[in-house]
């Protein structure tokens, strides 16, 4: 479940940010999501949510510090970032990020992180993964299948860092949907069932359900977070929402990322290009289970009360 909301985040973050209409109907569906509250993964860790700085763009000179600004403090720090910054609630900061070697291995990255994890495994305590991604192809549905590899990604780090705690040497992934996924640090992770309609990124890859779900619950507000990400980049879809133990109220709060233009982004001094919409919805419930449109190449979460 860890590595769903991660891989999630991963490949949206990245994408140029969205706004949406929210679709709740009592509709014949193309996809399902079922939700039961006592089929947990486990608690959803806050370190899982950590940031980086480094000197990436504008990240540092520019952004986190800007001597003369108008925007910054006496010492150079701006001050509208440093308010932004509390709204993702960092648990954990990476610094410096990155280093000036680590592009040169090549194809074999597994065998540079094993290089890595073998020389430092008395001297570290964490590691930090990530890579980067694009979409120079200008193929949406493709772009947002990365999460698929990104999880191969962490699965052989993780394989590789257990080999190397065992002393063995065989060989053997911006801003608004990190604040909302950062409020559900502490809630416990749900094993979700999903089926939806399927794709083929490449000819090269496995298929992909377009609607790439994780769920968590906070039991003690009594709600449960729904993320969908909707890998399509022209098709909606309705999808039938039941809840295995509990039931709905009568309302749902939903979150929604989504713009028409997938490369739109903020521009320095304006943000509002982009921004997440937000509002609440009645619902139509019948024998625990509503009906939900996601709207093509949107990112939602879904807040769901329940009874």
């Amino acid at each position: 479940m860890y590595r769903r909301l991660l891989s999630t985040l991963i490949c949206i973050v990245p994408c140029g940010l969205f706004a949406a209409t929210a679709h709740v109907a009592a509709q014949s569906s193309e996809a399902r999501i079922k939700i039961d509250i006592d089929r947990t993964i486990g608690e959803v860790d806050p370190l899982l949510f950590g940031n980086f700085t480094e000197h990436l763009g504008r990240m540092i000179y520019g952004g986190i510090y800007e001597e003369g600004s108008s925007l910054s403090d006496a010492d150079g720090y701006r001050l509208d970032v440093l308010e932004a910054v509390k709204d993702v609630n960092v648990s954990i900061l990476r610094w410096p990020g990155g280093n000036f070697c680590s592009s040169n291995y090549g194809a074999d990255w597994i065998g540079w992180n094993r290089t890595v994890l073998q020389t430092l495994r008395n001297e570290i305590d964490y590691i930090a993964i990530h890579t980067y991604i694009n979409n120079r192809t200008d193929d949406f549905e493709q772009y947002v299948a990365w999460s698929q590899r990104i999880d191969q990604y962490i699965e052989v780090t993780a394989a590789l860092i257990r080999e190397v705690q065992a002393g063995r040497n065989n060989p053997p992934p911006i801003y608004f949907p990190l604040v909302e996924f950062a409020k559900q640090g502490g809630n416990v992770a749900l094993d979700v069932w999903s089926a939806s309609p399927m794709y083929r990124p490449n000819n090269n890859r496995p298929e992909l359900g377009y609607l790439d779900i994780s769920a968590t619950y906070d039991a003690d507000a009594g709600e449960i977070y729904l993320n969908v990400l909707n890998r399509s980049a022209d098709r909606d879809l309705t999808t039938r929402i039941e809840i295995q133990e509990g039931a709905p109220g009568s309302f749902v709060w939903i979150w929604e990322m989504n713009h028409p233009d997938l490369k739109a982004t903020h521009t320095f001094g304006d943000d509002e290009e982009v921004r997440p919409a937000t509002r609440t919805v009645d619902l139509s419930v019948e024998d625990d289970t509503f009906t939900y449109t996601f709207p093509a190449h949107s990112l939602t979460i879904l807040r769901i009360p329940l009874r």
